[in-house]
Protein backbone atom coordinates (compact mmCIF):
# COMPACT_ATOMS: atom_id res chain seq x y z
CA UNK A 1 0.00 0.00 0.00
CA UNK A 2 1.54 3.19 -1.07
CA UNK A 3 -1.13 5.45 -1.02
CA UNK A 4 -5.20 5.66 0.42
CA UNK A 5 -7.17 2.74 0.04
CA UNK A 6 -10.54 1.86 1.48
CA UNK A 7 -10.56 -2.06 2.20
CA UNK A 8 -14.14 -3.85 1.85
CA UNK A 9 -14.29 -7.58 3.17
CA UNK A 10 -17.05 -8.97 0.81
CA UNK A 11 -19.18 -11.50 2.95
CA UNK A 12 -21.02 -11.44 5.95
CA UNK A 13 -18.36 -12.20 8.71
CA UNK A 14 -18.91 -12.11 12.79
CA UNK A 15 -18.84 -8.52 14.73
CA UNK A 16 -15.69 -7.58 14.93
CA UNK A 17 -13.84 -8.59 11.79
CA UNK A 18 -13.24 -5.22 10.75
CA UNK A 19 -11.22 -4.09 13.97
CA UNK A 20 -9.35 -7.53 13.51
CA UNK A 21 -8.68 -6.40 9.75
CA UNK A 22 -7.65 -2.81 10.28
CA UNK A 23 -5.42 -3.54 13.47
CA UNK A 24 -3.75 -6.04 11.25
CA UNK A 25 -2.93 -3.57 8.31
CA UNK A 26 -1.80 -1.22 10.82
CA UNK A 27 0.11 -3.43 12.52
CA UNK A 28 1.96 -4.12 9.34
CA UNK A 29 2.50 -0.29 8.21
CA UNK A 30 3.97 0.18 11.68
CA UNK A 31 6.35 -2.39 10.85
CA UNK A 32 7.65 -0.84 7.59
CA UNK A 33 7.66 2.90 9.23
CA UNK A 34 5.05 4.35 6.78
CA UNK A 35 1.69 6.33 7.39
CA UNK A 36 -0.82 6.00 5.17
CA UNK A 37 -4.41 6.59 5.57
CA UNK A 38 -6.72 3.90 4.72
CA UNK A 39 -10.35 2.80 5.74
CA UNK A 40 -12.14 -0.64 6.43
CA UNK A 41 -15.63 -1.67 5.23
CA UNK A 42 -18.00 -4.01 4.98
CA UNK A 43 -20.28 -5.21 2.16
CA UNK A 44 -22.41 -8.30 3.56
CA UNK A 45 -23.78 -10.99 1.20
CA UNK A 46 -27.71 -11.69 2.15
CA UNK A 47 -28.13 -14.30 -0.49
CA UNK A 48 -30.91 -17.10 -0.09
CA UNK A 49 -29.91 -20.34 -0.56
CA UNK A 50 -31.30 -21.41 -4.37
CA UNK A 51 -31.58 -17.95 -4.75
CA UNK A 52 -28.05 -16.51 -4.42
CA UNK A 53 -27.35 -15.59 -8.20
CA UNK A 54 -30.54 -14.19 -8.93
CA UNK A 55 -29.96 -12.08 -5.33
CA UNK A 56 -26.50 -10.85 -6.81
CA UNK A 57 -28.40 -10.09 -9.78
CA UNK A 58 -31.44 -7.77 -8.66
CA UNK A 59 -30.02 -5.93 -5.26
CA UNK A 60 -32.53 -4.04 -3.70
CA UNK A 61 -29.79 -2.18 -1.29
CA UNK A 62 -26.12 -1.82 -0.91
CA UNK A 63 -25.01 -0.28 2.41
CA UNK A 64 -21.34 0.76 3.26
CA UNK A 65 -19.98 2.63 6.03
CA UNK A 66 -16.63 3.93 7.54
CA UNK A 67 -15.22 5.45 10.44
CA UNK A 68 -13.85 8.61 8.25
CA UNK A 69 -15.72 11.23 6.48
CA UNK A 70 -15.62 11.02 2.80
CA UNK A 71 -12.39 11.90 1.58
Amino acid sequence: MDEYKLVVTKSTVPVGTSLKVKNVIREELNKRNVTIDFDVASNPEFLKAGAAIDDFLRLDRIVLGTESSVK
